[in-house]
C-alpha cells in the first residue's frame, strides 16, 4: 500500500452556534480602546479592557495593556471565516502577545440538547481530560491554573447519570459556592444555570493569537459536543489502556477527524519537547522583571 503524502483536510464544522473569547496583551502605549478601533473597522467583535483586573491580581502598577476579544454569536463555516477576519485585523497591531495566565475560551450552543444528552458530553469529558491536557502547555494541565480547574478530580462520573435537570448537572460538574466561582473549570456549565446564554464553555486552552490553534480548537470543541451526544455508550473512554490509547480513541470514536488527530498528535509531541509550553507570560524583559515595558509597537 502506498504511503499517504498529502495532509488530511478537516471535516466541515457542524452548523451550530459558538463563540470565542481571547485574552491578549499589547504595549502599555496601546490601549484596549485603540485595539477596538482597529478591529471595529473589520469585525463586530467586542474588546474588553482587562488591565485593571491584571493589576489587582499581580499588584503591579506598570504593565502592558491587557484585553479580551469577545466574539458575537458565530455559526458554522461562516463563523470560522469571521475568526479569520478578526485575526487578520489583529495582525495589523504589531507584537500582540500572550501570557501564561491568559486563556482562550470556546462557547458551544447546546440549546437543542436534553439534560441526558449533555450528561453524555460530561461523561466523555471526564476520562479524556488528562489526554487533552497532553496537548496543552503545562500551565493549563491538571489544577495548575486556578481559572481552569480539573473537572475529573472533583466529579464522580456515576453521579452524572442521576442528574434530571441542567442545574443538577452543572452542580455536579462545577461544584462551588456560587456561579462566579464554580465557572472556573475546564468544562463550565454555569451559563445553563444563570441563563446568561445557552452554552457550555471549554476553558482548557491556553491564550493564543495563532489562527490554526484557534480554529482547530473551535472545531475540536464543536465536534466533541455534537458527536458525544450520538454515542450509545458515553463511558467508552474508560476502557483505554493508557494515555496514548485514550488519545486515539478520542480522535477515532468521538472527534472522528483525521486532520485534527494529526494536528493534536503533533501538538502533543511539540509540547513534550518544550516543557515550557507556549507564552512567556510577559511581552518583554522589562515586564518580566516587573519594570518599565520596553516593547516596541507600530502605530495603530
Amino acid at each position: 500500500m502506498r504511503k499517504r503524502t498529502e495532509p488530511f483536510r478537516p471535516n466541515e464544522i457542524a452548523e451550530c452556534n459558538f463563540g470565542i473569547e481571547l485574552e491578549l496583551s499589547t504595549s502599555a502605549h496601546v490601549s484596549a480602546g485603540e485595539v477596538a478601533r482597529v478591529l471595529g473597522s473589520h469585525t463586530s467583535i467586542d474588546v474588553k479592557d482587562l488591565t485593571e483586573d491584571f493589576v489587582q491580581a499581580r499588584n503591579r502598577t506598570d504593565i502592558c495593556s491587557k484585553f479580551e476579544l469577545v466574539s458575537p454569536v458565530l455559526a458554522g463555516g461562516s463563523g470560522i471565516a469571521e475568526i479569520d477576519q478578526v485575526l487578520k485585523a489583529l495582525g495589523t497591531i504589531s507584537s500582540v502577545e500572550v501570557g501564561r495566565s491568559m486563556g482562550f475560551h470556546v462557547h458551544v450552543d447546546v440549546s437543542k440538547f436534553s439534560c441526558k444528552e449533555l450528561a453524555k458530553v460530561c461523561q466523555n469529558f471526564l476520562p479524556i481530560e488528562r489526554a487533552m491536557d497532553s496537548f496543552m502547555p503545562p500551565s493549563r494541565r491538571e489544577d495548575v491554573q486556578q481559572y481552569c480547574r480539573s473537572n475529573e478530580k472533583v466529579v464522580e462520573s456515576a453521579a452524572l447519570s442521576n442528574c434530571e435537570t441542567l442545574a443538577e448537572l452543572a452542580s455536579v460538574m462545577n461544584p462551588g459556592e456560587h456561579p462566579g466561582v464554580a465557572r472556573y473549570y475546564k468544562l463550565n456549565l454555569q451559563n445553563l444555570v444563570t441563563g446568561r446564554q445557552p452554552t457550555i464553555e471549554f476553558r482548557q486552552h491556553s491564550g493564543t493569537s495563532n489562527g490554526s490553534k484557534i480554529k482547530n480548537w473551535v472545531m475540536f470543541c464543536v465536534a466533541f459536543v455534537h458527536n458525544s451526544v450520538k454515542l450509545d455508550d458515553a463511558s467508552l473512554m474508560v476502557t483505554a489502556n493508557d494515555d496514548d490509547h485514550l488519545f486515539e480513541m478520542i480522535m477515532v470514536d468521538v472527534i472522528n477527524d483525521r486532520y485534527l488527530r494529526d494536528f493534536y498528535r503533533n501538538r502533543h509531541n511539540e509540547l513534550h519537547k518544550d516543557h515550557h509550553g507556549e507564552g512567556g507570560g510577559s511581552c518583554c524583559e522589562g515586564c518580566a522583571a516587573r519594570g518599565q515595558c520596553a516593547a516596541k509597537f507600530l502605530p495603530v
